[in-house]
């Protein structure tokens, strides 16, 4: 049998064991176990090359780039992740970024125009919009329309690659009680996940890591 075929098999067995025993807490905590142990079935990167380049990660928002508090922390994770994960890359710092940005007449969204400025190689432009954290008035559930694009600044600002998330929603099930945790701590836990789900595009991934962070959520 070939090692996808395991991998389905293997996965079938999980999603039954976690439908049988759901909604129950202790199996949402067995669920996330069993996935965090399903080791040695990383998904490949979808665009590689960032390793040795100078690249500037920026996250635009709702209201602008380098003006919207939850697109500088989405940058902010995104940067931290690259970092952990990618070998050699040199990341422009945000009080660069920043620099830059402020020193402009108008507002810029010209992710060619700012790596040239800045001197990279590539700039990721991550576009997070309709951003909203809670679904009525009793549940958090953050969403928002992503856009994850890689400028080669080298190549006068091509767009090397692209990918449209639309509708990114964290927990993916209608929500957690807005009663056990504050809004402060889901906006960051959501803004955190959003910083996953774009930097995964640039390196290999544990299979798996939506479900279990969906069933950490619920057995909060």
């Amino acid at each position: 049998m070939s090692r996808n075929a395991l991998n389905r098999r293997a996965w079938f067995g999980i999603a039954i064991a976690g439908l049988a025993c759901f909604p129950s807490t202790g199996c949402v905590r067995l669920a996330a176990n069993l996935v965090h142990a399903f080791k040695g079935n990383d998904v490949p990167a979808e665009f590689e090359g960032l390793s040795g380049k100078k690249v500037a990660v920026i996250c635009s928002a709702d209201d602008g780039v380098g003006t919207d508090v939850n697109g500088i922390v989405v940058a902010r994770f995104v940067r931290k992740l690259m970092e952990d994960k990618i070998e050699k890359i040199e990341l422009t710092s945000e009080q660069d970024i920043d620099q830059w940005v402020l020193n402009q007449n108008s507002d810029v969204r010209d992710y060619a125009v700012i790596g040239k400025g800045l001197g990279v190689d590539y700039v990721i432009a991550i576009d997070m919009l309709n951003l909203t954290l809670k679904n009525g008035s009793t549940l958090h559930r953050g969403n928002c329309d992503l856009t994850v694009a890689v400028y080669d600044i080298k190549k006068d600002g091509k767009v090397a690659f692209r990918k449209s998330i639309p509708q990114y929603a964290y927990p993916s099930m209608s929500g957690t009680p807005s009663t056990d945790m504050n809004d402060t701590t889901f906006r960051r836990i959501y803004l955190t996940r959003v910083a996953h789900r774009v930097a995964r595009h640039f390196f290999p991934y544990e299979m798996g890591a939506d479900v279990a962070a969906d069933a950490s959520m619920l057995a909060y």
